[in-house]
């Protein structure tokens, strides 16, 4: 309960009641007439009797009557107005949850549960604290709206305005990365610090009412800490229980290790529901649909406490959170549930080398979330490559590695003044890659290159003193150019540090120095390995034709969908487009297209926030049909796909106010209902007064 203008109803209240009482201790001035008897006049004796000054107040109902009407009247003046359990300030900041969970489908009514927070949100504002039709500008509340998942953005700063708000929170959409809150209150606290330059932030007011709309599902919310006298409430969105949900949890394709001509799809499939389920898997090539699959998935179990002890203690050694329902919250929150295992299965596809196509995965599963029941892997197409080379006599050595790749096409010898010649046409991107062996060039044209014992001619690269050995220590074994190699019998001699500016990646680290670097810059892709091989022992080791075989493979397929990118919602899909290409645009998931600007003559770049097929549309001058590029951006997280809604959270370790019901964010004002009860008890003085008055 709260008051809109209090202290007008007090005023009021000062200058009426008084005279009203104050009347009936005034004496009547009556005209004198004898009477036979006063039998018949009791109620005037009384009336007599009650206006003489100084006596004590008589019982009357009018008077009764009269005050219960003023005072009903004073209490509609004063605007008293029911919002529930949610105490409001003079700010308040709604967080609005639209991470993937929030996609689920487990509200009443149409919609889902970010649609339900919305619109318990508007309920809110159109509820929000006014001065009243009587009140000040002071007495309004201020309402600030704030929509995280993965990141957070700030969709209106502190206003008043409702339809500000309203369409603040109308214009959030749906992501389908994770659930992070901590820089959603970074952002909510800024906004209520004085950010003047010449003085130290302060606090403006008192900390502002932060309103949370979520299913709980929120993975640092133990990072968290609560300022001094702070108030968080946390509005519970979706159903704590009997929800349910599969949905593929990983996706691969591999060669068939019988047939090196067939694929091989892997699909893992999870279940977050404590019920075994039997499910249809489909796969489809394009718009095809190929094979099914019927799958036994197990159900969820309960978590063995110390693997998940060990779990959480390895995420906090890695900078990471342990999920919010997790053995730790369940030793410091009695009402915190137990952390569930996800039952798991997996099946396993044969194709015969679709490259080039797009290939589905479908669950048939009646869920009440459905993005993680679909998911893409976009096969490369079959490419035979055209390579240039540019070395002296001895690179024959590199030459005769390649030989027995079967995607290479042929192999173009370039001499050093071809090369140049090349690169001042702006012919370079002819060749799917160009290998530089030893030969010194002054300037790289845009594409793609494999450089050995050279200092490749881009900014921040050097050449160190001369060494006299350099082993490997370590490399990326998930880096598809490392695919099946080992560095540890590599010998060189003789060698120099390669130095290199540090936004390269470093694929392979030696003892004195990187081995093996790669570097983008400018519509350039170059790995560059600081050794020739004829300056090594991989003339005679099979490591070189395997360095080959995947260095071919990576580079001369690169900015091709690629199996290997695991792309996530909210990561950047960078795509390497010709140097030439123009009109780019993007084809996302939902049917949107969007016109896009190149970071450089060859790389462009899009934020996905959803998961689907992203599909990269372009022209080039040497091609008169329109150029598409596949990207596929797959939802896999175990921590978003147990969508069961956590009843209470805790906000670091103290617990957060939980509003259970919708009438927790709903204001209903009752002033109305006080002057209609007003009217009522007037109607019933008027019959008292008459009755009285005509005995």
């Amino acid at each position: 309960m709260m008051w809109a203008t209090p202290w007008l109803a007090a005023v009021v209240a000062a200058c009426l009641i008084p005279p009203l009482i104050l009347l009936y201790f005034l004496k009547l001035r009556r005209r004198e007439h004898y009477i036979p008897s006063t039998l018949l006049w009791r109620q005037s004796v009384q009336d007599l009797q009650a206006n003489a000054l100084f006596q004590r107040l008589r019982m009357s109902w009018l008077l009764l009557l009269q005050l219960l009407v003023l005072i009903l009247i004073l209490l509609a003046i004063a605007q008293p107005e029911y919002v529930g359990d949610i105490q409001r300030g003079a700010k308040t900041v709604i967080l609005i949850d639209r991470s993937a969970s929030m996609s689920a489908t487990d509200v009443d009514g149409e919609g889902n549960r970010l649609d339900e927070a919305k619109r318990q949100a508007v309920e809110y504002v159109n509820g929000m604290k006014t001065g009243g039709i009587l009140g000040s500008a002071a007495d309004t509340e201020e309402i600030m709206v704030i929509g995280f998942s993965d990141e957070a953005q700030v969709y209106s700063g502190f206003t008043s305005s409702k339809a500000q708000l309203t369409e603040a929170i109308n214009r959030i959409t749906p992501s389908h990365g994770g659930t992070a809150i901590g820089e959603a209150i970074e952002l909510a606290r800024a906004y209520t610090i004085n950010t003047n330059p010449e003085g130290p932030g302060r606090d403006v007011g008192p900390p502002a009412t932060l309103l949370v709309f979520s299913d709980g599902r929120i993975h640092d919310l133990a990072d968290q800490v609560a300022r001094k006298n702070e108030p968080v409430v946390y509005r519970p969105i979706g159903k704590s229980e009997g929800t349910w949900n599969v949905g593929i949890a990983a996706l691969g394709a591999r060669r068939s290790l019988e047939d090196a001509e067939n694929l091989e799809i892997y699909v893992r499939v999870a279940n977050y529901s404590q019920q075994a389920r039997t499910i249809d898997v489909d796969l489809s090539v394009g718009d095809l649909l190929v094979k099914t699959r019927t799958l036994e998935v197990e159900a969820a179990s309960e978590a063995d406490p110390r693997v998940v002890a060990e779990s959480n203690a390895t995420m906090v050694e890695n900078g990471a959170s342990p999920p919010p329902d997790s053995e730790a919250a369940s030793a410091t929150d009695p009402e915190a549930p137990p952390q569930l295992k996800p039952g798991s299965n997996s099946v396993t596809f044969s194709l015969s080398d679709p490259r080039g196509l797009t290939v589905g995965i479908r669950l048939h599963a009646d869920d009440d979330l459905a993005v993680d029941n679909v998911a893409y892997t976009v096969i490369p197409p079959a490419k035979q490559l055209t390579v240039g080379l540019v070395a002296p006599a001895d690179g024959w050595i590199i030459e005769s590695a390649m030989s027995g790749i079967p995607f290479l096409q042929r192999i173009e010898n370039l001499s050093p003044e071809h090369f140049a010649n090349l690169v001042s046409t702006g012919e370079t991107e002819k060749y799917d890659l160009i290998i530089l062996d030893g030969v010194d060039v002054e300037k790289l044209g845009p594409g793609r290159y494999l450089t050995f014992g050279i200092v490749p001619p881009l900014p921040g690269f050097s050449k160190g003193e001369s060494k006299t050995n350099n082993t490997a220590l370590s490399w990326k074994e998930d880096h598809p150019i490392n695919l099946n190699m080992n560095y540890h019998s590599l010998f060189m001699s003789p060698t120099w540090p390669l130095e290199a500016p540090r936004e390269v990646s470093v694929l392979v680290e030696g003892s004195d120095g990187p081995i093996v670097v790669e570097a983008f810059q400018r519509g350039v892709s170059v790995i560059a390995v600081q050794f020739r091989p004829v300056a090594s022992n991989w003339p005679f080791d099979v490591n070189l034709v395997k360095f080959m075989q995947n260095a071919l493979d990576y580079l001369g397929r690169l900015g091709d969908a690629l199996t290997d990118e695991a792309l996530h919602p909210g990561q950047a899909i960078v795509a390497r487009l010709p140097s030439t290409a123009g009109d780019i645009s993007i084809l996302r998931p939902d049917g949107v297209s969007v016109p896009l600007t190149p970071i450089d003559p060859s790389m462009t770049s899009y934020t996905s926030d959803v998961a689907g097929l992203y599909v990269f549309k372009y022209h080039t001058p040497s091609t008169t049909d329109e150029q598409t590029r596949a990207v596929a951006v797959n939802f896999f997280d175990e921590a978003e796909g147990d969508i069961a809604t956590a009843k209470s959270v805790r906000f670091g370790r103290d617990a957060v106010d939980t509003v259970d019901a919708e009438s927790g964010v709903r204001k209903r004002n009752l002033w109305p209902w006080a002057l209609l009860a007003a009217l009522a008890f007037l109607c019933v003085e008027w019959v008292v007064y008459n009755r009285k008055a005509y005995v």
